[in-house]
This record gives structure tokens, sequence and C-alpha cells, in this order.
């Protein structure tokens, strides 16, 4: 039969590759004393940034980056500023033309870019976590299929960055 082969081929495959990890002493090991991790520095750390300069983040931007740090609340203030949205309206349930996409670029910029949790951003404007959750996923879309969204977030991060202060040292 067309194809039997191949896939008779590929099934071998599949079980050589299974049993190979079976076999392999470092399988019931835990996470950290696994091969790829013995260079790591930490629990945390997902590539290290000195060794692996071409390592990106999900969006494309570079893991080396040394990203500043912003308070969550500071966050907020300057969007405003920059915006010229009042926070109490970003915190409001009202809706409007322009007030849903300034609160999914603001949940862009601090969970996505300053790496605060969705839970936070949801306390501080009193919102549920799955909404502000649903605002990353518009946001993180969007940006992959529009080049001006895109632009548009670069533009607020490098605006909120320039209040940043340096990241603490670990």
């Amino acid at each position: 039969m067309f194809g039997e082969s191949d896939v008779s081929r590929m099934r071998a495959e599949y079980l050589q590759w299974v049993r190979l990890v079976a076999e392999e002493r470092w399988l019931d090991r835990g996470l950290t004393e696994l091969p790829w991790w013995q260079d790591a520095d930490d629990a945390e750390e997902i590539v290290n940034p000195q060794r692996h300069r071409e390592a990106e983040t999900f969006d494309q931007r570079k893991l080396s980056e040394d990203r500043p740090y912003i308070d969550l609340g500071k966050i907020i203030e300057y969007f405003s500023q920059i915006t010229g949205m009042e926070i109490p309206d970003i915190c409001s349930r009202k809706r409007g033309p322009v007030l849903p996409n300034a609160r999914i670029d603001l949940t862009a910029i601090a969970v996505g870019r300053f790496g605060h949790r969705v839970c936070d951003v949801a306390r501080l404007l009193e919102k549920n976590p799955g909404t502000v959750s649903r605002w990353l996923t518009m946001a993180d879309r969007r940006s992959l299929e529009d080049a001006d969204y895109r632009a548009h977030l670069d533009k607020l991060d490098t605006k909120l960055a320039e209040h940043a202060k340096p990241k603490a040292i670990k």
C-alpha cells in the first residue's frame, strides 16, 4: 500500500528515540540536573544571554537586551502622561473608541516588555485576570501580524524606558 514503508520507517525511528530516552541515566533526575542545564547559573534561567547572544524572546527581542525596571504603578502613571489617557478612565468600566486599545497597549507593555505579571496588572486596573490575559494575547497576535502596531508598541516602550531605573543586580 502507498506510504506504508514510510510509516513503518517513521514508527521504527520514533521507537528508537523512545528507547534511547528511556535508557538515559538522567531520566529520573531533577530538572536542573539534566545535561542542558549544567551551565545554568540559577533555576530561573532559560538561557544565559552572555553565552548565547543570538537568543531571542518569543517576540523577536534580543534576550541579552538589558531591560530597565519600572514599577507597575509608575508604568501606568507614565503611560497616562504619554498617551493623555486619565488613569481613572483606564481603570474604569468605560468603553469607547480609544480606551479598549489603550488597555491592550498598556498590558502589552507592562507584561510583555517590562515583565510584570498579568494578575498584578489586573489588580491595579481592577480588572479580571482572564480579561487582562486576553488583552495580552490580542496584543501579541496583533504585533506579530501588524508591523505598524509593533512599531507603535516599540515607540511606547522607548518613551516609557526613558523614565526607568537601571535593573538591580541580583
